[in-house]
């Protein structure tokens, strides 16, 4: 574990994760207090964030430290069933995905006090958890989330469009099929024009760059409009109704 005492800094960080200041305040702070490969570690991974195309021995350094250390750094966060964590990134664990909703409601609010995660993904919720997802304190910090909205797709994308805050969400799938009368071993696409272009219009999802639709039937017109907006990010099945 850190040294005693650093519970205010990781809260400061986990509040501000894409503040880099905190997080090099925290590792003056890790020197000054008996841990200095830590702190060498966030310094390094901060100043070359990247894997270089030429040898960099300060590359080569955070991968020693990484190495070393890793193991250690990744048992001081929670393990649970239903998350996993990705690499280390600017000095800590940057991607936590939660692969069920239920995980995410449980234990969602405890993890992301203590990861300064910029990658929060969730990767299965149903439409009858969007009213609690849009509940949740944490939601704005998500920044993937596969929803198996089915029949209930418009009211899910209404709600989606309408919040009050802007999504820090990169990418959003939506799967949207229902029952088929005509035609029972064909699912009816549940994503039409109206659908779409919520989706091309809204503002609250300012950094969404990829969009994956699922059941859709849509005009060229909305489908172009979708691709105005969304450009290689857009992936539509099937691609393109009449």
């Amino acid at each position: 574990m850190p040294p005693p005492g650093y519970e205010p800094f990781l809260k400061a960080i986990c509040e501000n994760p894409d503040d880099d200041t905190v997080r090099l305040v925290y590792a003056d702070w890790l020197e000054e207090n008996g841990d200095p490969e830590r702190a060498e570690f966030i310094r390094l991974q901060i100043a070359v964030p990247d894997r270089p195309r030429e040898f960099d021995p300060r590359y080569a350094r955070v991968e020693e430290l990484r190495k070393l250390h890793s193991g250690k750094w990744r048992a001081e966060v929670p393990q649970v069933n239903g998350v996993t964590y990705g690499q280390f990134r600017r000095g800590f664990l940057d991607r936590v995905t939660f692969r069920n909703f239920q995980g995410f409601v449980a234990r969602g609010g405890g993890l992301l006090t203590q990861i300064p995660a910029c990658d929060v993904r969730l990767v299965q919720v149903q439409a009858s958890d969007i009213g609690t997802l849009l509940s949740s304190p944490h939601v704005s910090q998500i920044t993937l989330v596969r929803i198996n909205a089915g029949i209930a797709c418009p009211e899910v994308i209404e709600r989606l469009v309408a919040t009050e805050w802007e999504w820090r969400l990169r990418e959003l799938e939506i799967s949207a099929r229902g029952p088929n009368a005509i035609h029972p071993f064909r699912p009816r696409p549940m994503i039409a024009d109206r659908e779409a272009l919520l989706l091309a219009r809204a503002t609250v999802f300012p950094r969404l760059w990829s969009l994956r639709l699922t059941g859709v039937t849509l005009s060229p017109v909305a489908y172009r409009e979708l691709v105005e907006r969304f450009g290689r990010g857009l992936w539509t099945h099937p691609r393109m109704s009449s």
